[in-house]
């Protein structure tokens, strides 16, 4: 059997970025999990001039097992690491996730919660024009994730006109 040997922890990296995307498209996300382990101990050691792609972080790799608590004190963890709370982009886009993992697993109360926080930090927002459908296509997203919440809570009144809308800013985005 021929064996690859890098030459250098770069190549490495690049290796397992390649195969750790290989094993999320076929949905193997216990081995895609086992790769990204072995990148954060070598993201340390990687040369700064370097650019490598880690895809799909671990906060949903970890949803992806099913593993919704520990995927949400991640996905904070990641948030606290990348951003500050004046991204508000970045805020948003934290309670979606948050509130994605709450959904998952059938905590309702808590997903709204995340859900109304991020769509606050939206509708405070002031953005160019240019950004306009990119912000309603998120904050239908955002209803949308609601929707499917009052749905489930029986609230089918509430929920109808989210999803509507969620449906129409997706199409449109």
């Amino acid at each position: 059997a021929m064996q690859f040997r890098s030459t250098d922890l770069d190549d490495s990296l690049r290796c397992y970025s390649l195969m750790k995307y290989c094993f999320v498209q076929i949905r193997n996300y216990v081995k895609a999990y086992e790769i990204n382990s072995r990148m954060e101990l070598l993201k340390p050691r990687m040369n700064d001039s370097v650019q490598i792609d880690f895809g799909i972080n671990k906060s949903s790799l970890l949803a992806a097992l099913n593993f919704y608590n520990e995927a949400i004190k991640e996905r904070r963890a990641e948030f606290n690491r990348d951003h500050t709370i004046k991204d508000t982009d970045a805020v948003a886009s934290l309670y979606n996730d948050v509130g994605v993992y709450f959904n998952r697993s059938k905590n309702w109360d808590s997903a709204e919660v995340s859900f109304l926080k991020a769509k606050e930090v939206l509708s405070a927002l002031k953005y160019p024009e240019s950004k306009k459908v990119h912000y309603e296509f998120f904050k239908a997203l955002i209803g949308g994730n609601l929707g499917y919440i009052y749905f489930n809570k029986g609230q089918t009144n509430k929920a109808i006109p989210l999803l509507k809308e969620d449906i129409y800013f997706s199409l449109k985005d």
